[in-house]
């Protein structure tokens, strides 16, 4: 079986002799950004950011409640979040079926 060519790695700039541990962290502190492809651009809806934004920033709570029930859910939340940042509890005793959520809704 063929392995890959090193020249993969060099287009991004990692030596071509470095383990796999100093691939990794030399691509964590790369500072390369790269602009978003035109069609991307025109497909992003950024006029719907700031407007989402403002309600989320207001009532957290109220936004991802209202978000949430766009979902179909097993066993519904008694409580959208409780508790503060970092250990915010999110849909408590909230059931989803990712099945339902993720493929049933779209076949």
């Amino acid at each position: 079986m063929a392995l890959p060519s090193d020249r993969g790695q060099q287009a991004v700039g990692i030596a071509t002799d470095a383990t796999p541990a100093e691939d990794f962290k030399q691509l964590l502190t790369k500072q390369e950004r790269f602009a978003p492809l035109p069609n991307v651009l025109a497909a992003a809806r950024d006029k719907d950011y700031l407007p989402l934004y403002d309600e989320a920033a207001s009532d957290l709570a109220g936004f991802w409640d209202k978000i949430a029930k766009d979902f179909t859910w097993a066993k519904p939340w008694t409580s959208v979040m409780e508790g503060q940042a970092p250990q915010t509890r999110w849909f408590v005793d909230g059931q989803l079926n990712i099945t339902i959520n993720c493929l049933d809704r779209h076949a």
